[in-house]
């Protein structure tokens, strides 16, 4: 052990801690650290530093802590990295990072050394004990005027008791403008829950490159109140991310643990709903398996806090900075959860071998948390068919569908949908389905219980009856 990384330890009292999501149990202490020195290392994750052993041991790998510097004035933030920083006897105690992430969690210049000197390292807030690294906001909502530099968190105080809800969430809110201002868009029903990071490097900075943390990444133990929120149970969790602007490559990514056909169905909406400001509208693209953006991977907090299967928004700086388009994308999202969760406008359709055909008409619905028709059927046989569509058939008309089936965590998997417009046949109207439209099939379309969600209009727009049918 490195004899001056024993002396600098202020506190060390072993205190027992919960396991995050994505770490190992362990014990860990309260500590904080003075006069370390950061210097640049190879083969460091983006985001880590590597800790003097003894250190590494008290905080724990995988948590995040707080990096004071006092000359000039300044707060980062990086995760614990697994292995330990290399030490030089009779020299300050040495943590390492990467050279990129030296340069950004400290603001250096590219011609700047790659040494940062009496660094306090800290896995505690002032006076507290250990595992919090971000203070914990109370309130109804999140308060975005606190003194700078901070880290903070807030999450809904009360969070109803029932498991059908979702989880609105923005981890990196304030160094990615306008995220915060999604949740508290799409928060408001009893059944909604919401946790936001905020980051404040001076009071006019958000400092992206000093606090961001990776969402696989995001610890328990150092976010306690994403910790809480981990372990509520909830069936859907959305997280709202931003990215810098990029030529062609798109203005919003559906991405997440969800399967692609529901991610479909979450773009299908956001593409209705983002109008074009100056004659340009963004572009909604479905995030592929392993894209840079798809927010896929099993550690994702937002999967955590979904069972595996929760939906990632990341959003172009244009997006976010127009205040139109982000509460669009907020909004209509909160509409497709709620259309998951709001009682059904038919609740007690049935099909079976004696009973195989069902049809139902919804005359009234959008006066509810869900804009569109919500129909239920407990199939014991499999469907042929189980679809939506107007209750008129004219040419030109057209209408939004949604077939959803209950997953055995309660959840609905969206096994098919799309849009269907009305088309001259040989005997008249018909329904037919657009390019794109997804029919259930295999597991998809065998016996269970179904959710048909479903928006119809006339052809001029107005909103129509819409009728679900199906057989077996």
């Amino acid at each position: 052990m490195n004899k001056n990384l024993s002396l600098l330890i202020t506190a060390s009292t072993l205190l027992g801690c919960g396991q995050g999501y994505d770490e190992a149990a362990s014990a860990a202490s309260a500590v904080t650290v003075s006069g370390v020195t950061f210097v640049s290392g190879v083969g460091i994750a983006a985001e880590h530093c590597r800790l003097p052993a003894t250190l590494l041991a008290q905080v724990g790998a995988g948590r995040q802590v707080r990096l004071v510097r006092s000359n000039p004035a300044g707060l980062a933030l990086c995760t614990v990295d697994a292995v330990a920083a290399v030490q030089v006897e009779g020299e300050a105690p040495r943590a390492e990072m990467d050279a990129a992430s030296l340069r950004g969690r400290f603001n250096l210049s590219s011609s700047a050394a790659l040494t940062v000197s009496s660094v306090t390292v800290s896995n505690q807030l002032a006076g507290g004990v250990e595992g919090p690294i971000a203070v914990q906001q109370t309130g109804a909502s999140p308060s975005f005027t606190f003194a700078a530099p901070d880290v903070q968190e807030w999450r809904s105080q009360t969070m109803p008791a029932s498991a059908n809800r979702v989880a609105y969430t923005a981890p990196h809110g304030i160094i990615e403008t306008g995220t915060h201002n999604q949740v508290t868009a799409a928060l408001g029903a009893q059944w909604s829950a919401g946790w936001i990071g905020m980051y404040r490097q001076t009071s006019t900075s958000a400092g992206f490159a000093q606090y961001h943390t990776t969402s696989t990444e995001l610890s328990a133990v150092s976010f306690p109140g994403l910790g809480a929120m981990l372990g509520a149970g909830f069936r859907y969790a959305v997280s709202f991310h931003g990215f810098g602007d990029c030529e062609g490559c798109g203005d919003v990514f559906v991405g997440g643990g969800e399967d692609p056909t529901f991610r479909g169905g979450v773009a299908e909406m956001l593409r209705e709903a983002l109008v074009p400001v100056s004659g340009v509208a963004p572009t909604v693209v479905v995030a592929g398996p392993g894209a840079d953006l798809g927010g896929a991977a099993a550690l994702n907090f937002v999967n955590v806090l979904a069972g595996g299967h929760g939906l990632q928004l990341e959003q172009s700086l244009a997006v976010r900075q127009s205040v139109t388009w982000r509460t669009a994308v907020a909004t209509s999202v909160r509409a497709y959860m709620d259309c998951l969760i709001e009682g059904a406008d038919v609740p007690s359709g049935a099909l079976s071998a004696a009973a195989p055909t069902y049809s139902v008409d919804v005359a009234s619905y959008v006066g509810g948390a869900c804009p569109r028709a919500t129909v239920e059927i407990v199939a014991d046989a499999a469907p042929a068919v189980i679809t939506g569509e107007g209750a008129s058939c004219a040419e030109g008309a057209r209408a939004h569908v949604d077939v959803f089936r209950r997953r055995g965590d309660g959840s609905f998997q969206r096994v098919g949908g799309g849009y269907r417009v009305g088309v001259a046949g040989a005997s008249g109207c018909e329904w037919s389905d657009e390019a794109g439209y997804v029919t259930p099939s295999g597991e998809g379309a065998s016996a269970g219980f179904f959710r048909v969600v479903v928006r119809a209009n006339h052809a001029e727009g107005s909103i129509q009856s819409a009728r679900v049918h199906a057989n077996s």
